[in-house]
């Protein structure tokens, strides 16, 4: 048993570690685009964006496809870490447990397919082709529509409404401060046009952006962490011209 000792703000606090390896690495993201977000940050912000299976989701900035990946899985019910090994199985205290008849009973629970559409657009084809490989090792590769287009240019068409998430680039790792403001006017743009019956999500590094928008004061705004990075979601209804 492994345990760790961690010291903040004058508190000590001793935990074991159940997990093993950390628990987002599910074991299919083996390709990442330049600006990654982990697995359990997409599921999370998906949660908190209340998320439903049987709703169109869709990502206009989908890079390695992390948050339509987690999207489908979570809509197919299948349980994170279904396929991988936790520490806490070779406990003492755990050999009672039947994690085989644990994870049958999980695998049981599982859909075939997705009930709705989940659509990850990009501009840039790189980054598609690693999310449709993303796709295929996780075995969500049918359930989703991957196409390479700007996000000026996305349109759900026959699609939704739903939910649109998007992680926006910070200006650290890709690109630049000076193009965020360009990139979040053409987002808002489509989010009060072809998307604004949808609900949105957006996580982004500054919170003044999310007045950006187009959607004025977001509905909840959520404090989070990407990789040290402080973040903040904000999310919306759908645009009160759209009801």
């Amino acid at each position: 048993m492994r345990l760790v000792l961690r010291a903040s703000a004058g508190r000590l606090t001793l935990s074991a570690d159940a997990s093993g390896g950390l628990l987002h690495r599910r074991g299919w993201r083996q390709e990442i685009s330049r600006a990654p977000m982990r697995e359990t940050l997409a599921a999370g912000m998906l949660a908190l964006a209340g998320h439903l299976a049987d709703e169109p989701l869709w990502d206009p900035m989908c890079g390695s496809g992390t948050l339509i990946i987690e999207g489908a899985l979570a809509a197919r019910r299948i349980a994170p870490g279904l396929g991988r090994r936790f520490a806490a199985e070779d406990w003492p205290v755990a050999e009672a447990v039947d994690w085989a008849a644990r994870r049958r009973r999980l695998e049981a629970q599982a859909l075939a397919h997705a009930p709705a559409p989940v659509v990850g657009t990009d501009v840039n084809a790189g980054a598609l082709g690693t999310a449709r490989r993303n796709a295929r090792r996780a075995g969500v590769l049918d359930d989703l529509r991957l196409e390479r287009l700007d996000v000026a240019t996305a349109a759900p068409g026959a699609v939704g409404p739903g939910l649109l998430v998007a992680n926006l680039p910070y200006g650290i790792r890709v690109g630049d401060r000076q193009s965020l403001a360009a990139l979040d006017a053409a987002l808002a743009r489509t989010l009060a046009g072809p998307f604004a019956a949808w609900r949105v999500a957006v996580l982004v590094d500054d919170p003044r952006r999310l007045g950006r928008m187009g959607r004025g004061s977001p509905a909840e705004v959520h404090s989070l962490r990407n990789g040290g990075i402080p973040v903040t979601l904000g999310t919306w209804l759908a645009s009160p011209r759209s009801r």
